[in-house]
């Protein structure tokens, strides 16, 4: 993947995120039909690991991401000696492999050589693709149209879960399309990385630069037997000039401080979940000239309601004089100059501002998407 980027130029490259699957079809099985599960090649992720691809992706200057494929298929249609089913987000009609029974059992999903979900390792409770309730009884057509319900159900884990690994792309996406290795290799050794978990897969951090000499970290929990991680971060303020102990995190829309930090060092904590990722914008020190977003319920306007005073605009909701500001929501004012508080925890002095105002109150010029924080001239 590093290589293709490398060689690429200034043309983008783009990452086809495996969804499918193999699971049943004659090539998958032994003179006896039994299943034959000859190593995890075939194995479909889990929507964990499809979190974590899309991750290690962006982190590896994708700069573009596409589930393949959408469409169960089969291999080699026809060869019945060869071919095999790669079930994947939808079935082969394009519906959702846990839809209403009605809605498939006449579109030939029936007919499919799918093996059962139980049959598809890992086993022995580890890290297992699918949690299974026991199978029901067959008895009857009520029974079954149970099981084949408890049969397809699983297959459609990552149609259930994909929705929220792809708003997390959408989000991360746009901030880190335009942003690049730093010096050409991200600087894996850079950031010392720790963790409580295992050897194996541990995370993994690379530097970016947008060229204007603003530093990106971008670091992804590889874990995906687990639902969450505790990741601690560091490095020498000296190898990232200027850097501060703020950093604004793209991935939450909030500013993190850095909490475990020496004169010398950057030194950060933070939870991941299995697979996920996070972009963190080093400030520089001495301003906040990142772009910060609106997010509830973290800025407030207070003013006068009505026709005198502040005015929201979005859909923030009335709070007797006060109202939230919504994600996208836009301020204005009725008489220029008139100050928007935003009442947060930063720390001006830290920040390389000497002003007078107080830490805790300071004015918040917004604009449509984004606000600049002005602290103490």
């Amino acid at each position: 993947m590093d290589t293709v980027v490398l060689n690429a130029g200034n043309m983008p490259v783009y990452f086809y995120t495996q969804l499918f699957g193999g699971f049943g079809g004659p090539n998958m099985r032994d003179t006896h039909d039994h299943l034959l599960y000859r190593s995890l090649m075939y194995r479909q992720p889990s929507i964990a690991e499809v979190r974590m691809l899309c991750n290690l992706a962006l982190m590896h200057q994708m700069k573009g991401i596409f589930p393949y494929d959408i469409r169960s298929y089969h291999e080699w249609p026809g060869d019945t000696l060869h071919d095999w089913i790669a079930c994947s987000l939808l079935d082969w009609n394009l519906i959702p492999f846990d839809a209403p029974y009605e809605d498939w059992v006449y579109t030939g999903r029936l007919d499919e050589d799918v093996c059962s979900p139980e049959s598809i390792p890992p086993f022995d409770g580890y890290d297992p693709l699918f949690e299974l309730d026991q199978a029901p009884v067959v008895s009857g057509e009520r029974g079954l149209q149970n099981y084949y319900q408890w049969k397809f159900a699983p297959f459609a884990n990552i149609w259930n879960g994909i929705r929220d690994v792809l708003g997390e792309v959408k989000t991360v996406g746009p901030e880190i399309r335009d942003l690049w290795w730093l010096d050409g290799t991200g600087h894996p050794d850079l950031v010392q990385l720790t963790w409580d978990g295992y050897g194996w897969d541990t995370p993994e951090c690379r530097v970016f630069t947008d060229g204007d000499e603003h530093y990106y970290l971008y670091y992804v929990n590889r874990c995906c037997v687990d639902s969450s991680h505790i990741i601690s971060l560091s490095f020498l303020y000296d190898s990232l000039p200027d850097a501060n102990a703020y950093a604004l995190d793209h991935t939450r829309r909030v500013i993190v401080q850095a909490r475990d930090s020496r004169e010398d060092l950057f030194g950060l904590t933070d939870t991941l979940e299995a697979g996920q990722g996070r972009l963190l914008e080093l400030i520089p020190f001495g301003t906040l000239a990142a772009d910060l977003r609106i997010t509830e319920p973290d800025v407030w306007a207070e003013g006068p309601a009505g026709d005198e005073g502040l005015q929201v605009h979005g859909g923030g909701r009335d709070r007797d004089r006060r109202r939230g500001l919504q994600p996208g929501d836009g301020l204005a004012r009725q008489h220029p100059g008139d100050p928007v508080r935003h009442h947060g925890g930063l720390d001006a002095d830290r920040l390389g501002h000497g002003g007078s105002r107080r830490a805790d109150e300071r004015e918040l010029h917004a604009c449509d998407r984004y606000a600049e924080l002005h602290l103490g001239d």
